[in-house]
Formats: C-alpha cells, structure tokens, sequence
C-alpha cells in the first residue's frame, strides 16, 4: 500500500506502509538501544538490560542490541546468559562480529581455548577493523602455551599494523609475560 504523503528519512524515500513501518522501527529500536546504553555507562545494568530487551521485540534483526546485552551478562560473570545470547544473536545477525567476541571471551573464561581460537577467528571474518581481535588472539596463543604462533602472529601484525601504537605495547606485555615465565 502507498502512503498518501510520501516522505524521506535520512534521504531514503518512504513511499509505503512497509516501508513507514520499517523506518518507525528503527527510530524507536534506536532510541531505546541508546538509553539502553546511557543505563549501562551510568552503571545501571538492571534498567539496561530491559530497554535492551525491548529493544530486541523492537527489532530482533540488529546484532548491537543482542552484543550489548551479552556485554552485561559477561560484565557480570553470568557466562550462561551471555553466551545464550550471543548465540541467539548470531542466528538472527550472523554477520556482527562482537557476538563472536563475547563467546570467546566466555570460552577463555571457561578454559576452552579451542573454541576461543575458532569465535576470534570468525569475528574476524566479519569485522572490517580485526586489530582488537588479533591481539585478543596473541594472548590466546600464550595462554594455549603456543609461545612461537603468538610470536609469529606478533610479527605478522606489526608488518600489517605498523603504525599502531596498542599493538607495540601489547606485544612489549607478550615479552615481558615470556621474560617473567622464562
């Protein structure tokens, strides 16, 4: 059905009834995830974390809305939860890599390496800035005792990230962690 009066948002054209609704729901899916955030940076999770469920019947297609509340969950060592949602998340929003980052985050914490490797890995795959990641990983390689994959991974970021200051320090930690063990 045509809308009577069409209108522009963000100088998309809104000329139907499907597209008026899709552009509601994403003013108001954006208006509640961003009190949702204004909770949690006030350090009011409980408030957060229903605007964040709301926001999910809002629009259950947007993976920040499911990453955001894993974050809390994971925030608040509540692993199971978080983990349920990021992998709710990654059915209806396969391609946001901080899901990905939150269950390995949850395998570290539950000392299973293999599959922290396998969620960095695919985070990556679906993030046009891996850096954070990657360096998530060297201390991955560290912790699963492969000190000469973290080495040469550190050296394959600092030929592709040379002018990246984080890296440098992350790497001198590398070292110094080695140095300490040694």
């Amino acid at each position: 059905q045509q809308l009577e009066r069409p209108f522009v948002v963000d100088g998309t054209p809104i000329i139907s009834i499907e597209d008026g609704v899709n552009a509601h729901r994403e003013q108001e899916w954006g208006n509640i995830y961003n009190t949702a955030v204004e909770f949690f940076q006030k350090g009011d999770n409980k408030i957060a974390k229903e605007n964040l469920s709301l926001a999910i019947l809002i629009n259950p297609e947007r993976g920040e809305t499911y990453g955001t509340l894993a974050a809390i969950y994971l925030k608040e060592e509540n692993l199971n939860k978080a983990k349920n949602i990021a992998l709710e998340g990654i059915e209806k929003s396969p391609e946001f890599s901080m899901l990905y980052q939150i269950l390995a985050e949850v395998s570290t914490k539950e000392k299973d390496l293999e599959a922290a490797e396998a969620y960095y890995n695919k985070a990556m795959e679906h993030t046009d800035e891996p850096g954070s990641i990657m360096r998530q990983l060297i201390f991955l390689y560290i912790d699963k005792g492969e000190i000469q994959k973290a080495i040469d991974y550190s050296d394959e970021l600092l030929n592709k990230y040379p002018n990246d200051p984080d890296l440098y320090f992350n790497i001198g930690v590398l070292f110094q962690r080695l140095a300490l063990e040694a």
